[in-house]
């Protein structure tokens, strides 16, 4: 026993102290002792399996090849003459329904003389869910990630000063470790754009493209914008926070986000990411809802107001094949 003097506001007391109860005390409520003994053997337990998969970099690349042409392992020459045939027949083309139906298209877009492209996505009936206000004159907006520029021209439309971002080709895509090599071997690499330039000059728009990377924004490339439109872009990028950064430091008023969460780690304690690697489809993270708006916030926005979920099957799909479980956010 040892004895203590314990002194508070004029009133003393003296108590005797067992030995060793101090390291008693603090072991038990998670805190280090005084000492460790070095002589101690750390104890290691037994680890949880871990399912590895293969990785194959030609599979990456499989969204770039066309499936009618390729089988399992074969060579990209059959590609390659196909793209060469159709890219012919399309400069031959000399009317714009020819040069529609020749073009491959993401975006279903409502072109003059009652042509619709045959976009693989008709994002027509999201327009007035996404929140955009009905009058944007005098404003200055980017989309992010453009493509077809279905959304670029919307904004237009409602009278918006619009610039659209869009990488130059396939080669600046976020690819997995050994996929970009195989591109340039097999001569993959295609222009994006074709559909754009073609949409443009029908619709008679003045949208001005930027063309390269999400990475590359910042206030003294594009200067700043009062809306900023970013639509399915973060799943299939790999850095996709940096992305965000480099997103916010141009937004002086408001984003529109409409990108993929995975409902089934929606809810779930914490927030959680599931990882894909850009392996399949270029997709690289499959975020919860609650992560999906954390990392918006960790970007540097100080605001998230969900404003709805949804689902958008692929044109012609099947009834139940609806699509991912996409998010539309309103952030400042």
């Amino acid at each position: 026993m040892s004895s203590r003097r314990i002194s508070r506001k004029g009133f003393a007391i003296e108590i005797e102290v067992p030995e060793g109860l101090g390291d008693r005390l603090r072991a038990a409520v998670g805190r280090p002792p005084a000492s460790v003994d070095p002589s101690r053997e750390v104890v290691l337990h037994a680890p949880p399996p871990v399912r590895l998969e293969p990785r194959d970099p030609q599979r990456a690349l499989d969204f770039l090849r066309d499936p009618t042409l390729q089988g399992d392992g074969a060579p990209s020459p059959k590609l390659l003459e196909y793209t060469a045939e159709a890219e012919r027949k399309l400069a031959a083309a000399t009317t714009l329904a020819e040069k529609v139906a020749l073009t491959p298209w993401y975006h279903t877009i409502e072109l003059p003389g009652g042509l619709v492209t045959p976009g693989s996505h008709d994002h027509r009936r999201l327009i007035g869910h996404m929140g955009f206000p009905a009058d944007l004159t005098g404003m200055r907006c980017l989309d992010v990630a453009t493509f077809d520029g279905f959304w670029a021209f919307e904004l237009e439309r409602r009278g918006a000063d619009v610039v659209a971002l869009d990488l130059p080709s396939t080669a600046g895509l976020d690819l997995p470790t050994g996929a970009h090599q195989i591109m340039i071997d097999e001569k993959l690499e295609s222009p994006f754009g074709g559909g754009f330039a073609l949409a443009r000059e029908a619709l008679g728009s003045e949208v001005t493209l930027y063309q390269r990377s999400v990475y590359d924004l910042s206030p003294e490339a594009l200067g700043m914008f009062d809306l900023v439109f970013a639509g399915d872009v973060l799943l299939h990028l790999e850095r996709p926070l940096e992305a965000l950064r480099r997103i916010r430091s141009v937004t002086r008023g408001t984003l529109v986000l409409a990108d993929r969460y995975d409902a089934e780690l929606t809810g779930r304690p914490g927030r959680l990411i599931g990882y894909q690697g850009g392996w399949r489809g270029l997709e690289w993270w499959r975020p919860s809802l609650d992560a999906l708006a954390q990392m918006v916030i960790d970007a540097g926005f100080t605001d998230v107001d969900i404003r709805g979920v949804y689902r958008l099957p692929r044109t012609g799909a099947k009834v139940d094949l609806l699509g991912w479980h996409r998010a539309i956010m309103h952030v400042t």
